[in-house]
C-alpha cells in the first residue's frame, strides 16, 4: 500500500483547518444572530450599540478579537466569516507546536478529532472565549514541553504569549493550567520555565485585576461577586449535568433537563478509556501525552466539581488536550497492524470516524436550528418594542433585557442576578434619564412597583409570552 508523505509538518494541519472552516460555513449559518453572551461582549467594543452591563465572572479578553471588525461594520455575516477564519487559523496555531513532539500525522488527527465535535463547529464563528481558551491551553502545554526539551528563545516566548492569551481570555481557567505546568517545571528543576509560566500568566491577568480594583474593590471582591453570580462556587458534582447537556441545550441552568440522544453520547463515556489506551500504547511519548492529559483533567475540575450548572462548551479545553492521546492510540493501532490487517485497520478506523463525525453533525444541526429559532424570536421582540415607540435613546429593564436591548438599540439596566444595583428603585430612577423606557416580564402578576404602568402582551415566534410595561402616559 502506497504511503502518502506530508512535505511540511503544518500542511496536514492546514488541510484540517480549511475543512473546519468549510464545515462552519456549511452547517452553522454564517448569518445567525448573536447569542446573549455574544451581545454582552460585542457591545463593549461596538460603536453601533450601547455597552451592556459587564458582570464579575466575565473577562474582556474575548472582546479584543472581534473589535477590529465590529469597529468597521455591524454586519453579523461579516462577523461570522471573520470569526470562522480566526478559529481556523487558531486551530493551526494551537496544535502546531505538538508536531515536533508527536509527529504531524498524530497531531493532524488530533486536530481533526477536536474540530469534528459539534461544539467546536458551533462555537467556531461565535464571539465566545471557550474555544480560544482551548487553543491557548493546547498551545501552552506544547510550548511548555518544547521549552523544557529544547530551550531557546522561541519556545519560551511562545509559552509566555500562550499563557498570557489564555489568562486574558479567562483568568480562572488559566490558573488551573498554570498550577499543573508550575508543578511539572519545579519537579524538572526548570527555573526559567517556571518563571516564564508565572510571568506570562500574570501579564495576561493584568486587565482583569485592574478592572477588579476599579469596579469591585479588588480581586477578592471580584471573586466574591463572581461567586454570587455563579450561584455559589463549592463542591458540586456536575458530571451528570455535563453528560445531560452534552447534546444540548447550550446552557443547562438550572440543569434539570432529560438526557437527550443518549446513544449519541457513547463517545463521551468512552473518552477516558480511549485516553488511557493512548497512554498505554505510547512509545517514547508517554510523558508528553501524560502532561496533556493532566492539563485536560485540571481544566475540567471547576466545571465538573465546583459549579451548579453545565454547558457543552465548558469542556472544550479538555477535549482538545485529550484528543492528542486518542489520536496517538488510533495511530498506534493502525501503524501496528501488519500486512493486510493494516488495510482492515484503516477501513475500520475510517468507519468509526465517519460514524462519530456523522452523529456529531446530527447534534449540530439540532442545536443550530434551536438557536436560530430562539435568536430570531428575540430579534422580533426587539422589533416589536421599536414599533411600540421604544427606540434609541432608550433603556430596558427586566427579564432578558440585556439580550433584547442589544437588538432594540437600547441601554440595559442589567438583570438582578448579574447586577446587584438593578433594584426596583434603580429601575424607576432610570426612567427619568431615558428617552423611552420599558420593563420586560415573562407574564404573570404585575410587579408591585409597576403599578399604574401600561401593559402590552406579546407572544413571540417561539410561542413564549411576554408582558411589556411602559411608564404611565404623561398627564
Amino acid at each position: 500500500m502506497r504511503t502518502i508523505r506530508v512535505r511540511s509538518p503544518v500542511t496536514a494541519l492546514v488541510v484540517v483547518a480549511v475543512a473546519y472552516a468549510v464545515a462552519q460555513v456549511m452547517f452553522v449559518s454564517p448569518a445567525a444572530g448573536l447569542g446573549w453572551d455574544e451581545t454582552v461582549y460585542i457591545s463593549q467594543v461596538s460603536p453601533h450599540v450601547p455597552a451592556e452591563y459587564f458582570s464579575a465572572p466575565r473577562s474582556r479578553g474575548i472582546t479584543l478579537l472581534p473589535a477590529p471588525l465590529v469597529a468597521l461594520t455591524s454586519s453579523v455575516l461579516a462577523l461570522r466569516l471573520y470569526l470562522t477564519a480566526l478559529s481556523a487559523a487558531g486551530l493551526v496555531a494551537a496544535f502546531w507546536p505538538w508536531t515536533a513532539l508527536l509527529g504531524s500525522r498524530v497531531v493532524a488527527l488530533a486536530a481533526l478529532l477536536f474540530a469534528g465535535l459539534w461544539v467546536a463547529q458551533f462555537y467556531g464563528n461565535e464571539a465566545m472565549p471557550n474555544l480560544y481558551v482551548a487553543y491557548a491551553a493546547v498551545a501552552a502545554s506544547g510550548w511548555f514541553l518544547r521549552a523544557v526539551r529544547d530551550g531557546g528563545r522561541g519556545p519560551f516566548a511562545a509559552l509566555g504569549v500562550s499563557l498570557a492569551f489564555m489568562a486574558l481570555m479567562r483568568p480562572t481557567d488559566a490558573a488551573f493550567l498554570v498550577l499543573v505546568l508550575t508543578v511539572f517545571a519545579l519537579v524538572a528543576r526548570r527555573i526559567r520555565v517556571t518563571a516564564t509560566v508565572m510571568v506570562g500568566s500574570v501579564v495576561g491577568m493584568v486587565p482583569w485585576v485592574a478592572e477588579a480594583f476599579a469596579r469591585f474593590g479588588g480581586p477578592m471582591g471580584r471573586l466574591r461577586a463572581a461567586n454570587d453570580t455563579e450561584g455559589g462556587m463549592g463542591w458540586h458534582l456536575a458530571i451528570g449535568m455535563e453528560l445531560r447537556s452534552l447534546n444540548g441545550p447550550t446552557l443547562c441552568r438550572p440543569c434539570g433537563v432529560p438526557w437527550q440522544h443518549p446513544v449519541l453520547s457513547a463517545w463521551w463515556l468512552a473518552l477516558p478509556f480511549l485516553v488511557a489506551g493512548g497512554l498505554v500504547v505510547a512509545r517514547g511519548t508517554r510523558g508528553v501525552l501524560a502532561l496533556a492529559v493532566l492539563c485536560g483533567v485540571a481544566l475540567a475540575v471547576p466545571y465538573l466539581f465546583l459549579i451548579q450548572y453545565a454547558a457543552p462548551r465548558f469542556l472544550m479545553p479538555t477535549y482538545a488536550l485529550w484528543a492528542l492521546a486518542v489520536a496517538a492510540l488510533i495511530d498506534r493501532l493502525v501503524a501496528g497492524a501488519d500486512g493486510r490487517w493494516r488495510s482492515w485497520a484503516i477501513l475500520a478506523t475510517g468507519l468509526v470516524l465517519a460514524v462519530q463525525f456523522g452523529t456529531q453533525n446530527v447534534v449540530l444541526r439540532h442545536r443550530v436550528a434551536d438557536q436560530r429559532r430562539s435568536r430570531e424570536a428575540i430579534q422580533r421582540l426587539a422589533g416589536h418594542l421599536n414599533r411600540l415607540g421604544i427606540r434609541p435613546p432608550c433603556v430596558l429593564a427586566g427579564y432578558k433585557n440585556p439580550y433584547v436591548a442589544y437588538y432594540a438599540g437600547c441601554s440595559s439596566a442589567a438583570v438582578s442576578e448579574d447586577n446587584p444595583a438593578a433594584t426596583p428603585r434603580a429601575t424607576l430612577a432610570a426612567v427619568r434619564h431615558a428617552g423611552s423606557f420599558a420593563v420586560l416580564s415573562r407574564g404573570g402578576a404585575r410587579p408591585g412597583y409597576l403599578k399604574g404602568w401600561r401593559r402590552h402582551d406579546y407572544t413571540g415566534s417561539d410561542r413564549r409570552r411576554w408582558a411589556i410595561y411602559l411608564p404611565p402616559a404623561p398627564s
